[in-house]
């Protein structure tokens, strides 16, 4: 009996070093651009109490994803008590900030999650996708309504909300002809999504707070969130890199202070793993056993 073998370019090592390169190679560019030594500066002026704030108010960001994760899972009949919900996407953020390069956070939730007798990996798959997408489509949502509060849109407000206006009908009707078991839970995910959206800006403008620097919020705020979908490209190692590139390169664009900039996205890289560490102990407390003692 032959075992399947991974392609040589698919292993862990491999994709780990890749993004670490990615990671190194974007670390660069942005020096290209910031000085690094004042990144370092602003890093030693930064308030731990707001830092701190921060890392509470996106803690519970997770919290509320959690219970999102949830409801799209009993869409296809997965029912997980809110505490099992929980250990669950803690699990899954550990694997996709402190053990980048293997499976990824959604792909272990899946082999957890799929049972002989229970959905199937598709079904799970096309949850964990439509709980994504709601977040995109609340990131995409803030985006429209911080350009409107820029003292000079980058667009005019009109064109992103007409685009946000068709492009949400066009998305509920699709959910709500072909994939049912989602769209009826349609408006109080996506409010949870906006909501967590909302607490991912509070974190963010704890870390702005953090410094003496006085800033408008607005344009660091559509930065940080514009820079989020481009993090969804996953390239660099844990994210690393990825957002500070693209937050020093939209200074420019929304005239804000770059090294300011790059902290933000660095110090939130610091958050959001620090958050993620906890989800260690849900790992080695327990694996599938605890899903199971947890379902309804």
């Amino acid at each position: 009996m032959f075992v399947a073998m991974k392609p040589w370019y698919k292993h862990a090592a491999i994709t780990n070093t890749l993004r670490l390169a990615v990671t190194i190679l974007l670390i660069w560019l942005v020096s290209k651009r910031v000085n690094l030594r004042e990144i370092a500066a602003i890093f030693r002026t930064a308030a731990p109490g707001w830092l701190a704030s921060a890392i509470l108010v996106y803690a519970l960001s997770l919290i509320v994803s959690s219970h999102r994760s949830a409801i799209y899972l009993s869409g296809i009949g997965i029912l997980l008590k809110p505490w099992s919900a929980l250990g669950l996407y803690m699990k899954g953020t550990v694997y996709n900030v402190l053990l980048p390069g293997g499976i990824g956070g959604d792909g272990y939730k899946i082999l957890v999650l799929r049972s002989k007798d229970g959905p199937s990996v598709k079904q799970i798959f096309q949850a964990f996708f439509f709980e994504r997408l709601s977040g995109l489509w609340a990131i995409c949502t803030l985006l429209c309504i911080l350009n409107t509060t820029l003292t000079e849109p980058i667009l005019p407000p009109v064109w992103p909300g007409l685009v946000w206006v068709i492009g949400t009908m066009g998305y509920y009707i699709i959910m709500r002809l072909f994939f049912s078991e989602h769209a009826r839970f349609f408006l109080r995910t996506h409010l949870m999504s906006l909501g967590i959206q909302g607490m991912v800006s509070v974190a963010v403008l704890c870390i702005l707070e953090s410094q003496p620097i006085p800033v408008s919020y607005p344009p660091y705020l559509l930065s940080f969130h514009g820079s989020t979908i481009f993090s969804i490209l996953n390239i660099g190692l844990s994210g690393l890199g990825v957002r500070e590139f693209a937050m020093g390169y939209a200074a420019q664009l929304l005239q804000n202070n770059a090294a300011l900039s790059v902290f933000v996205a660095s110090a939130f890289w610091l958050v959001s793993t620090t958050t993620a560490i906890p989800g260690l102990g849900f790992l080695f407390i327990g694996g599938k056993k605890h899903v199971d003692e947890g379902r309804d």
